[in-house]
């Protein structure tokens, strides 16, 4: 039973780690407006891939004028 206990902590944070704010995260800031955004990968799973949803959305909001402020 103490088995069964500690590969569910084990699991369950494991998958709460992959919900941080990792690499697929980046903040945006509009210069002129103050706008803030969020840039954020959708997948969970992978984080590299995750890594590369959230760099492509910043690349748009930096054509648009968008600044980063986090990685």
């Amino acid at each position: 039973m103490r088995w069964r206990r500690v590969c569910v902590v084990f699991l369950l944070s494991a998958c709460l780690s992959a919900c941080g704010h990792g690499p697929g995260l980046i903040v945006m800031k509009n210069p002129q407006t103050g706008e803030i955004v969020q840039c954020r990968g959708v997948t969970t799973v992978d984080a590299g891939r995750a890594a590369k949803e959230a760099e492509s959305c910043a690349r748009a909001y930096e054509r648009e004028g968008y600044v980063r402020i986090s990685q």
